[in-house]
């Protein structure tokens, strides 16, 4: 009898990877929505955004990946396999060896050792196929380097690469093959901050959630995420809980903002064919993430209906609005982020563009900014940029080829091509 033990061991490895293969999984079929390291039992949720058949396999690890191409080995992982009927927009919870569903519901089954999530920094990558040859699915990052004093870490993270790292530290990782922060990843962090390092965060339903698309952008943005340290309180839990794929989005057809000569802002919004909303919260931001209540207006008893309302009370250079949108059911969506700005323009040159390695800004004008933003098309930041003439060159041979928009204040957003 044992002679046939190993072949059938084959035979439910094989089985496991015909499903695994079938599945024909790719970067952005899933995204994370929130993770809690500071827990008595460490988790992490995602939503799925294909089709997955059941029986389909995705490893969940937190080993970091070297830039050398390869894992770096010595912590853990589990394995979730599908369930039958997984509908797109399912939101998944792994606690442990536990999985469970938003809104109830069969969630799969999860085989390995639970991951354990440092406080100091940390990251899960999700991949199919094997450990030796894996295909990357989606990643979350929460460590930040910074190498400024006083920290004085060995590099700096970013989103191009996170901490693109060779070394044994098991809190830093690389950005994986196949993955782009802000698109199919996130890295829950600020550039240059090591406060901005959080033990737990979660998703918080800032939208529009309807396509896959507005899913992937929106939950790949750290600007969309609540944090906290320390043991996780509400509303810092997961999963996120939000409605994904507009099974009930509301249908908000624009919201605008503008700056008025005597300094106070304008918003408008609108929604259409829409009966069930309550109320409209306006929220204001001084940096365009937290965000606090401004003003209530309740929803009109059309199922169409535009909106208006002023803030009389512009206190900085930088100000950020959003609507908070509650229908009669309690369900919150978010509206698009408006940012108004009391900045002057400054006439500004960047070449060449299209750009292959070096990017040169040049500002006319009496003075100039000292500061620029280099943002993928989703709004993540990848490289602060520290200005020091009038005429200044900044290195982009790092960057991967495609679009990318360069930011010098709020009135100058351009948008440049990396050859």
């Amino acid at each position: 009898m044992k002679k046939f033990i190993p072949f059938i061991s084959l035979l439910i490895s094989f089985s496991f990877v015909s499903n695994n293969a079938k599945a024909q999984l790719v970067a952005g079929d899933i995204a994370f929505t929130g993770y809690l390291s500071a827990s008595a039992t460490d988790e992490f949720s995602f939503v799925v955004l294909t089709t997955i058949p059941g029986g389909t396999v995705i490893n969940f690890t937190d080993n970091a990946w070297l830039n050398t191409g390869s894992f770096r080995g010595g912590e853990t992982t589990v394995t979730w396999t599908a369930p039958a009927g997984l509908t797109l927009g399912s939101e998944i919870k792994i606690a442990g060896l536990t999985a469970t569903r938003a809104g109830g519901g069969a969630a799969g089954t999860v085989t390995g050792t639970a991951l354990s999530l440092s406080t100091s920094g940390d990251q899960i990558l999700a991949y199919t196929g094997t450990i030796a040859a894996p295909t990357f699915i989606s990643g979350i990052h929460m460590n930040v380097y910074q190498s400024t004093p006083p920290i004085n870490d060995p590099v700096d993270t970013d989103a191009a690469t996170w901490d693109n790292t060779n070394s044994n530290n098991s809190n830093a990782s690389a950005l994986p093959p196949g993955l782009i922060t802000g698109t199919n990843a996130i890295w829950v962090g600020t550039f240059q901050v090591s406060t901005s390092e959080f033990d737990n965060a979660v998703f918080n339903c800032t939208g529009p959630l309807v396509t896959v698309a507005q899913i992937q952008a929106a939950v790949n943005n750290p600007a969309n995420w609540t944090k906290s340290n320390g043991a996780p309180v509400p509303p810092v839990v997961t999963p996120s809980g939000c409605t994904f794929l507009g099974v009930t989005a509301v249908n908000l057809v624009s919201f605008t903002g503008k700056l008025n000569a005597n300094n106070t802002t304008s918003l408008q919004w609108k929604i259409e064919d829409y009966p069930n909303v309550d109320k409209f919260t306006i929220e204001k931001s001084i940096d365009g993430i937290s965000f606090k209540p401004l003003s209530t207006v309740n929803a009109s008893l059309s199922t169409t209906g535009t909106y208006y309302y002023t803030d009389n009370n512009f206190l900085t250079e930088n100000n950020y609005y959003r609507i908070k949108i509650t229908e009669l059911s309690g369900k919150i969506f978010y509206s698009n982020v408006v940012s108004i700005s009391t900045k002057p323009k400054v006439d500004i040159v960047i070449y060449p563009n299209p750009v292959a390695n070096e990017l040169v800004i040049m500002q006319n004008g009496v003075s100039y900014s000292k500061m620029a933003q280099l943002l993928s098309t989703t709004g993540v930041l990848l490289k602060q940029i520290n200005i020091t003439s009038k005429q200044h060159s900044v290195n982009v041979k790092w960057l991967p080829s495609g679009l990318y928009y360069l930011k010098i204040n709020e009135g100058n957003i351009i948008k440049i091509i990396k050859q």
